[in-house]
């Protein structure tokens, strides 16, 4: 079942979308984000657009693309930002960490509902996904160690 925790986002139409998209097709438990995580880093706070939290996928993390005009620098950019932020804040959970190796998987995905045809945008280390093609890339997202699903959601 998705659980569904929303704050607010200044892209309420993707944001919208997304969530119809997960709920049609998610069958296991998983805890959606939406404009809700903040993290804070030496630059300042800053939000990230969603997050899915699962035991079977680890740590998704949405980039929400409103419109159709997005670029591939673009793309990278935001996608980086935000696995980075998201990993040094982990990094600092001990209760993540075996050794110096993270535990959770994180995978960053651009989410462009209004795109058609997001395959020209779409990198294999940078995915950009509609409505049509988030459950196939979704689905071949795995989390090797999700004994580390409680720590994840604290």
């Amino acid at each position: 079942m998705l659980e569904i925790i929303q704050g607010s986002t200044k892209k309420p139409v993707s944001a919208r979308r997304l969530i119809a998209c997960l709920e049609s097709y998610i069958t296991y438990d998983a805890l959606l984000y939406i404009g809700y995580p903040i993290i804070c880093t030496a630059e300042g706070p800053g939000a990230i657009d969603a997050l899915l939290v699962s035991r079977e996928k680890g740590l998704v993390v949405f980039n929400l693309a409103e419109g159709r005009d997005i670029s591939e620098p673009e793309i990278q950019s935001i996608q980086d930002d935000y696995y980075n932020k998201l990993e040094a804040k982990l990094r600092s959970q001990k209760s993540l960490m075996q050794g110096r190796t993270l535990q959770v998987s994180i995978y960053p995905v651009t989410f462009a509902p209004v795109v058609n045809d997001t395959r020209d945008l779409n990198r294999d280390d940078y995915p950009v996904c509609n409505e049509d093609s988030l459950e196939k890339w979704l689905a071949d997202c795995s989390w090797d160690t999700p004994d580390y699903y409680e720590a994840l959601v604290s």
